[in-house]
């Protein structure tokens, strides 16, 4: 039988999820022997090492650290979602939901939806995971998160999803460009010109292909990871580039660029929210499931979509 604390297992993945042990330390405000310990102290308990330590770079996990770690933090999910359910036995939700951001659509819905969410059910924390899509999924899949806003076509199969709002794709164009003045832009209007491609892990080749698939030529000038990078450099006119969510608080006469429908576009892609199969929810994630179908039912994510822009 292993005999360890969830105190320990708690300093032990913090110093994973942080990648050192002075971060983990700080994170936690506690000793960095401590950290040390508990590090020292499961490694030889499990009979193998969880990291190799490399000088003046902090720590690393080894292979087997890795899947280690997984179970680490599911465990100590559960055994926090325990805790906060046992506290809201015979009353409101209370403890946190742990939720992944897609944030490049999540900055567009996701304060007004924390704000009704904070009215209904003021106990719960809502504690936020913002990054790509690929790293919403993997927050999910790591026992990381109890939800990951995200796109349909980039769930997993242990994965369940709830769809929320279809988001069809459209062209940013600086104002400088005639096209922008368009009611809308065929692909093969845009090929004319440079795109600006985002390279964003799971869509690196979503937006290109969509040129490849309809047999046209389509010249990258430029190319990032950041939709806030990008905005910017369609402004200043380098070249135009294809989403699906728009902007936060996008608007029409915006001088420097104009979303723009795409007139023979693939099938809108579908946002929405993700759970892990079999795995029963706390009462806290319930509540905010519940909230964020309220907050769909109302309207509050059409704002991502083009279709609902005044163009």
């Amino acid at each position: 039988m292993l005999d360890v604390s969830l105190k320990q297992l708690a300093y032990v993945e913090a110093a994973g999820r942080l990648g050192s042990i002075a971060s983990a330390s700080k994170a936690l405000q506690i000793s960095e022997s401590s950290i040390t310990a508990a590090i020292d102290g499961l490694e030889t308990r499990l009979g193998f090492d969880l990291f190799v330590r490399v000088p003046a770079k902090g720590i690393s996990t080894t292979p087997v650290g890795e899947e280690a770690l997984a179970l680490i933090s599911r465990f100590l999910k559960d055994a926090r979602a325990t805790r906060a359910e046992l506290g809201s036995l015979g009353g409101l939700a209370q403890g946190f939901v742990q939720v992944a951001c897609f944030a490049t659509a999540a900055a567009n819905f996701l304060p007004d939806l924390l704000i009704q969410y904070a009215e209904d059910y003021p106990s719960v924390e809502v504690h936020l995971a913002e990054g790509d899509i690929e790293l919403a999924i993997e927050h999910l899949d790591h026992g990381r998160a109890d939800v990951a806003f995200t796109y349909e076509d980039v769930v997993l199969d242990t994965q369940d999803f709830r769809p929320l709002v279809p988001a069809p794709a459209y062209a940013l164009i600086a104002r400088s460009n005639p096209l922008s003045e368009a009611p809308d832009v065929t692909l093969e209007e845009l090929s004319r010109y440079g795109m600006i491609a985002l390279t964003l892990r799971r869509t690196r080749d979503y937006y290109t292909g969509m040129f490849a698939k309809a047999g046209l030529p389509v010249r990258v000038v430029h190319a990032t990871p950041s939709t806030e990078m990008i905005r910017p450099l369609v402004a200043a006119g380098l070249g135009f580039t294809i989403l699906n969510a728009l902007p936060p608080n996008y608007l029409t006469d915006d001088p420097r660029f104009r979303a723009v429908p795409l007139k023979n576009g693939p099938e809108p892609r579908i946002f929405g929210i993700a759970t892990m199969k079999g795995v029963r929810q706390t009462r806290a994630c319930e509540s905010f499931l519940k909230t964020v179908d309220n907050f769909r039912d109302s309207g509050g994510f059409q704002a991502l979509a083009i279709s609902t822009a005044k163009n």
